[in-house]
């Protein structure tokens, strides 16, 4: 993603002494083709569970927010 800097920081005085030109922080280098890549890989998913339609159903319902 191009033109957003990440500001990583550890706790609230570390956001507020940046926050107010205080702390200098350097940016985050993000590999987001490598985050998206370690994030999307699951060890278990809804093709393991058997039976339980409904409650598959709105799980995913949940997690889309959306009804269709």
């Amino acid at each position: 993603m191009n033109g957003i800097d990440v500001i990583g920081v550890s706790d609230l005085s570390q956001a507020v002494g940046f926050l107010s030109d205080e702390l200098p922080i350097e940016p985050a280098v993000v590999d987001l083709s490598e985050v998206f890549a370690v994030g999307g890989k699951y060890d278990v998913d809804f093709s393991d569970v058997r039976g339980q339609e409904s409650a598959k159903r709105a799980l995913t319902i949940a997690a889309a927010g959306t009804i269709t």
